[in-house]
C-alpha cells in the first residue's frame, strides 16, 4: 500500500456553521481514545480562530480563506513530492481549493486531473450568484477557473479541472445559476433520482473511469452532507434522501492501491453537531475501507 499523510483542515471561515474548524482535534482525540492507529502527520489552522474573534460571511472572511488554502495547498503538494498520497480531513469544503491545487501542482496535471465530487450540493456557485456568500459553496467553479481570482491562482494561475474529467454524485440540493455554469461546461452530475435508481457502486464506477480517461492522476472529495442525515448528523448542512455509508463505503475498498490515485478527502465534520460519535465512526470507516 503506498505511504500517506493524514492532514487535519481546521477550517471554518468558508462556512457559517463554522465549528468544522474543531474537526481534527476532535478527531485526534478519538483516535486516542478508541486506541486507534490513525493519527494525524499535521493539522493546519487558520490565523484567526472562530473560538476567539468573529468575522461575517462573505468578503470579510475571503482573507482569511485565501491564506488557509495557501497553507493546504503547500501541505498537499509537499506530500506528493515526499511521495505520500495526501488524506486531508476538515474542514467546510471550501479547503478543498487547497487540497486539489496543491495536489493538481504536485503531480502538474493541470486540466488532467480526474475528480469525484461527492456531495449533497453543486458548490459551484460563484460570489456573484451566491445567496449564502459562504465560500464552501464555491469550490467546483473555483477548481473550474470561476470565482475570485486569488482563489483561482492558488497553485497557479490556471483551472486545476477540466469539466470532462469531473463528477459529482449524489447532488439533490442546488440553485439554477450553479446548475446552468455546469451544464453548459458539460461536467457530469449524477443527481440523486439517478444514484437511486441505477445504483451507488454503478454510478461511481463511472464518474472513476471518467476520472482516469485521458488523465495523469485522480482524487475524490467527499461532504459528509452526501449521506442521508438519519446516518450522518455531524455535518452543517444536511439534506433529507441521501447515500447510505453501506453503499458508498465499500466501492471504496483498497482505493489507495489505485495507481493515479493523489490524493482524498473527506470534509465538513463538525463535532458541535454529531451525537455519540456516530459521524466521527463514519469517517474511521471511510479511512479503513480506502486504506484496506
Amino acid at each position: 500500500m503506498k505511504n500517506y499523510d493524514l492532514i487535519g483542515a481546521a477550517s471554518g471561515w468558508g462556512a457559517k456553521k463554522r465549528h468544522t474548524e474543531l474537526s481534527p482535534e476532535e478527531l485526534q482525540k478519538f483516535f486516542l481514545q478508541n486506541n486507534l492507529s490513525w493519527k494525524f502527520s499535521s493539522i493546519l489552522k487558520s490565523e484567526a480562530s472562530i473560538l476567539q474573534t468573529d468575522i461575517p460571511v462573505g468578503m470579510p472572511s475571503l482573507p482569511l480563506v485565501t491564506s488557509f488554502c495557501e497553507r493546504l495547498a503547500q501541505a498537499t503538494e509537499s506530500s506528493i513530492t515526499n511521495h505520500k498520497i495526501p488524506l486531508i480531513i476538515g474542514g467546510d469544503h471550501s479547503c478543498a481549493i487547497g487540497s486539489w491545487s496543491g495536489i493538481v501542482k504536485a503531480t502538474n496535471s493541470y486540466g488532467k486531473f480526474g475528480l469525484i465530487w461527492i456531495d449533497a450540493h453543486m458548490d459551484s456557485h460563484t460570489y456573484n450568484t451566491s445567496p449564502s456568500k459562504a465560500f464552501h459553496g464555491m469550490p467546483v467553479a473555483t477548481l473550474l477557473g470561476y470565482g475570485e481570482d486569488v482563489l483561482i491562482n492558488i497553485g497557479g494561475a490556471k483551472a486545476k479541472i477540466s469539466p470532462q474529467h469531473l463528477s459529482l454524485i449524489g447532488i439533490r440540493s442546488f440553485e439554477p445559476e450553479e446548475e446552468k455554469l455546469l451544464n453548459e461546461l458539460g461536467v457530469r452530475i449524477y443527481y440523486m433520482p439517478e444514484v437511486v435508481e441505477r445504483t451507488f457502486p454503478v454510478v461511481f464506477n463511472e464518474a472513476l473511469a471518467r476520472a482516469n480517461k485521458d488523465t495523469l492522476s485522480f482524487g475524490v472529495s467527499l461532504d459528509l452532507d452526501a449521506f442521508d442525515p438519519k446516518y450522518v448528523l455531524g455535518t452543517g448542512s444536511l439534506e433529507p434522501n441521501g447515500l447510505s455509508p453501506d453503499d458508498v463505503i465499500p466501492e471504496l475498498q483498497g482505493l489507495l492501491n489505485h495507481p493515479k490515485i493523489a490524493g482524498f478527502e473527506i470534509v465538513e465534520y463538525n463535532p458541535r453537531l454529531d451525537s455519540n460519535f456516530t459521524t466521527a465512526k463514519v469517517i474511521i470507516n471511510i479511512l479503513d475501507s480506502i486504506v484496506a
